[in-house]
C-alpha cells in the first residue's frame, strides 16, 4: 500500500509468519497483509465491519487468522467487543462470539493462538477461550477487574495475563482461578502490556509506563514460572507494550 493509505492509521497489531508472510492491524477497520516482506500491503476484510478499530491479532499461519478490538455502536463512543477470523489467508471472514461477548466488556485487547483449535483472549474485566477453533467462546470474568491487556497461553488450561496496575496472573484450570504474581512496580503508574513466554517457565513482560520517575525503560524477567520475577532495565525511557522474538510462544 502507500503512505496516503496509512495516513492517520494508528497499528496497534502485528505478526510475521514467516519472511513473506506478515499482518498488521489498526483503527478504521485496519487489517493489512502483505506477502512480499513488506514491500506491498493489502487491505484485508475492508468494509465488512464498519465502525470497528482493531488492537490485536494472531495470525496462527499464513491461512488462519483472528482479529480483536473494538466494534463502536454510538455516536456517544459506546462500544463493544469484536472478535474476526479468517480460515483462507483473509479471502473471508467471519465474526465469533457474537452471542457471548458481553456489553460491559467495552474492548477486546490482546488473542493468542496454540493451536487452530486453542484460543484466547483477553479485554476489558473479561478473558474469553475457545477450543473449537471459535465455534464455541466462553467467558471467565477476569482476572482483572480494569483492562487484561496481554495474553499467552500454554495450552488449553495454561496462561499468563498481564493487566493494569501491575497485575500478573497465572492459571492452570482454564482460567477458573488464577494464582497473582508478584512484580516490584514501586515509583510509577503501571500498565502491564505484554508478555511472551518461551515455555512454563522463562518468560518477559513489558510495562508501559506513562508516568515514570525512572528514565529507563523496565521489563520484568522469570526463570522460574513466575515465582520471580526480576526488573530489567533498558536505556530509553517510556515503555514496551509487546514482546515477541523467535522461538517463543507469542
Amino acid at each position: 500500500g502507500s503512505a496516503q493509505m496509512l495516513s492517520n492509521i494508528s497499528l496497534g497489531g502485528i505478526r510475521a509468519i514467516n519472511n513473506n508472510v506478515a499482518w498488521a492491524c489498526g483503527n478504521d477497520e485496519m487489517i493489512l497483509k502483505t506477502m512480499d516482506g513488506g514491500e506491498t500491503w493489502i487491505q484485508k476484510a475492508k468494509g465488512l465491519f464498519p465502525n470497528t478499530d482493531y488492537t490485536r491479532l494472531y495470525a496462527y499461519d499464513e491461512n488462519h487468522i483472528w482479529v480483536v478490538g473494538r466494534l463502536s455502536i454510538s455516536k456517544d463512543s459506546t462500544s463493544q467487543s469484536i472478535i474476526v477470523y479468517s480460515s483462507d489467508g483473509g479471502t473471508t471472514w467471519e465474526r465469533q462470539a457474537e452471542g457471548i461477548l458481553q456489553a460491559t466488556d467495552l474492548y477486546l485487547l490482546d488473542i493468542h493462538a496454540t493451536s487452530l483449535t486453542n484460543v484466547w483472549a483477553c479485554g476489558r474485566s473479561s478473558t474469553y477461550i475457545t477450543q473449537d477453533g471459535g465455534q464455541h467462546w466462553i467467558r471467565k470474568t477476569g482476572p482483572a477487574a480494569n483492562d487484561n491487556n496481554g495474553v499467552c497461553a500454554l495450552d488449553n488450561t495454561r496462561a499468563w495475563i498481564v493487566a493494569d496496575y501491575c497485575y500478573c496472573g497465572f492459571t492452570t484450570d482454564t482460567a477458573n482461578t488464577w494464582a497473582h504474581q508478584t512484580l516490584e512496580c514501586s515509583g510509577f503508574v503501571n500498565y502491564i502490556m505484554g508478555i511472551t513466554s518461551i515455555d512454563d517457565k522463562i518468560a518477559w513482560i513489558g510495562n508501559y509506563n506513562s508516568k515514570s520517575v525512572d528514565t529507563t525503560g523496565v521489563l520484568y524477567h522469570t526463570k522460574d514460572g513466575g515465582k520471580n520475577w526480576v526488573k530489567q532495565h533498558y536505556p530509553d525511557g517510556g515503555g514496551l507494550r509487546r514482546i515477541s522474538f523467535v522461538g517463543d510462544l507469542r
